[in-house]
């Protein structure tokens, strides 16, 4: 790596700088007088994963001290903001309104036709999903001893999540049964229907599957939920769906194969988020011939309903009965859309009181830190926030594109899962919301292109602060290393795969397209050592932490990315993704015990 652009780093964002190495950083936090931990084999691999970066990182930094050429940008004479601006262009941005209502004209749309087919009855129309996250308890002796006893104490933690529950949270903390019992209540205050919804549970250690089905039953017992029919998917329900459904059409063992290892519930986000929007086809085919949609909200999020009225003037419901969901609209460069896809908003509950338009994230602290100047998404996520989520209708044939979305509050109609059929690789760990799309986003069908619109006034407290405070501080770094995982992947997802950097780049803009970039290892190299740094000033065992983990679970993507493994996964899932939607327009299995017994199987009573 070029000691000029090292130094440069050192000379700019260490107040206080080690030697004039910045992997120097790493044995200051890995100090040999540490007590409780096996130093010599954690400092070994993390010591070997960042000599195994600083050589990755080499090639593009040579191409990133070319970029400052190009743009008449000596090393030796730049200022600390161009710098910063160099490796994170959307430094460039400021907060102003006028950037705002800029990023806005660019998402207008000219409605051609609304939707003729709009829903007319949500709770018979609309399938709602949501995705259960387990993970192992803190204290096992806290747990059912018939619980206990299937689960591998030792076991390796296989997947990472934001925020999973532990198995032995109590119940007046349990996400599962606060999402449930809020949504419960959002269809009381309706109707007197029932609203069906299906719940795919994923976990983070492999032997949660054996307990994970009979553990939810088990909280929801005795807990009234009258106007909801549940329905849990865990793996193994997932893949009896394909066994009994999909894969007695299909003799071909390789695609047989394919179709397993895309299609289910467990896994990194991508997989089960792809299959809770696939599913929707399979409901509507097997169980509810009048289902026209589906929609995902997480569990941590509900429907403030009261306030809904009182602010907007109609309860949650109805903003699904929009003839601007499946509308026909031309966007500013002239393309035909088709808005098969819904977005709302979320507020944080501690926000409720000011209004229920409040932004859930705000205007970050002007003054940067460590890490922050070589990569800051704060920045991009308010800006984008505020003109997409911030979006106020003037009437009801107005709306916006929306590009930025949340893991939750999304829907899709299934006419535009079986014409467009987008889907999120199983690879993609964080963010898989926002990788959704990008599968299709560039794919016309009868010259039209799937899009999200916004829709006003669809808007869920979040409340995830004052609810889960203490798992969300839990996973706090697993969930700041899914950051690294996804600067890696989606700049590798944009340019290796679906081949069209600088378009996605530019379409997306500002806030996905700031993990898109071209120098994702020089980023991963430098920001990584600036935040253990940081991390070890305050807590030395949280810098440990990180680096061990980020070691871990970075290597096991570069080796991916060696082997070539994310493009060969992602024609494979391509190809699955067909299969499954083709055999589901085509056939049918027509003995009614078995789908009896499978609806039987996965419901709640």
């Amino acid at each position: 790596m070029h000691p000029e652009l090292n130094q440069k780093i050192i000379d700019y964002y260490i107040q206080k700088p080690p030697k004039n190495d910045l992997q120097q950083l790493i044995i200051d936090i890995l100090k040999e007088s540490a007590e409780n931990i096996n130093l010599s084999e954690g400092y070994q691999k993390i010591k070997d994963f960042y000599q195994a970066g600083r050589k990755r990182a080499a090639a593009e930094s040579e191409n990133f001290l070319k970029e400052l050429e190009h743009e008449n940008l000596k090393l030796s004479e730049i200022s600390s903001s161009k710098l910063a601006e160099a490796f994170f262009p959307e430094h460039k941005l400021d907060y102003s309104q006028e950037t705002i209502e800029e990023i806005r004209e660019q998402r207008k749309l000219k409605i051609q036709k609304l939707n003729d087919d709009q829903l007319e009855n949500p709770f018979k129309e609309l399938l709602f999903t949501s995705n259960i996250l387990l993970t192992m308890p803190a204290d096992f002796e806290q747990i059912e001893p018939a619980f206990r006893e299937k689960l591998d104490e030792d076991e390796k933690q296989q997947y990472f999540y934001d925020h999973p529950i532990p198995l032995d949270v109590p119940n007046q903390k349990n996400e599962i049964i606060y999402g449930l019992k809020h949504l419960n209540q959002a269809v009381k205050i309706e109707t007197d229907q029932k609203l069906d919804i299906l719940l795919s549970i994923s976990v983070t250690h492999p032997s949660i599957n054996k307990i994970a089905k009979e553990y939810i039953e088990s909280r929801l017992k005795n807990i009234e939920l009258e106007h909801l029919n549940i329905y849990l998917l865990t793996e193994n329900e997932s893949q009896k769906l394909l066994e009994e459904f999909i894969l007695p059409f299909k003799s071909d063992e390789l695609k047989s194969s394919a179709l397993k290892s895309t299609i289910g519930a467990a896994g990194s986000y991508g997989r089960h988020y792809s299959f809770l929007k696939a599913v929707a086809l399979w409901w509507q085919k097997y169980h509810n011939p009048e289902l026209k949609a589906t929609f995902k909200f997480d569990l941590d999020q509900v429907f403030d309903q009261p306030q809904l009225k009182a602010e907007i003037g109609k309860y949650a419901f109805e903003n699904f009965k929009s003839p601007l969901w499946g509308a026909e609209a031309v966007d500013q460069r002239g393309r035909m859309l088709e808005l098969g896809m819904i977005a709302g908003q979320l507020v944080n509950d501690s926000d409720l009181e000011k209004s229920i338009y409040e932004l859930d994230i705000k205007k970050p602290e002007a003054e940067l830190k460590y890490d922050q100047h070589i990569f800051f998404k704060a920045k991009p996520q308010y800006i984008s926030t505020a003109a997409e989520m911030g979006y106020r209708s003037k009437n009801k044939t107005d709306t916006i594109l929306r590009y930025h979305v949340t893991g939750g509050t999304n829907g899709i109609l299934i006419e535009a899962l079986k014409k467009y059929q987008p889907f999120c690789p199983s690879f993609i760990g964080r963010a898989e919301d926002q990788a959704y799309l990008l599968s299709v986003l560039f794919d016309d069908h009868d010259s039209s292109y799937l899009r999200y619109y916004h829709q006003d006034g669809l808007i869920m407290g979040h409340d995830k602060n004052s609810f889960i405070g203490a798992e969300i501080e839990d996973s706090k770094i697993s969930k700041l290393i899914g950051d690294y995982e996804r600067i890696l992947l989606f700049s590798h997802y944009a340019e290796d795969i679906l081949n069209d950097y600088q378009r996605l780049k530019e379409e997306i803009f500002p806030f996905t397209a700031a993990f898109i970039t071209k120098f994702p290892l020089l980023i991963i190299y430098y920001r990584s050592l600036l935040k253990a740094y940081q991390l070890a000033e305050a807590d030395e065992k949280e810098g440990r932490e990180f680096l061990s983990e980020l070691a871990q679970r970075l290597n096991e993507i570069y080796t991916r990315l060696d082997q070539n493994y994310y493009q060969k996964r992602f024609s494979v899932e391509k190809r699955a993704w067909n299969e499954y939607y083709e055999i589901l327009d085509q056939e049918k299995v027509e003995d009614q015990k078995i789908l009896a017994d499978f609806i039987d199987q996965i419901k709640v009573n």
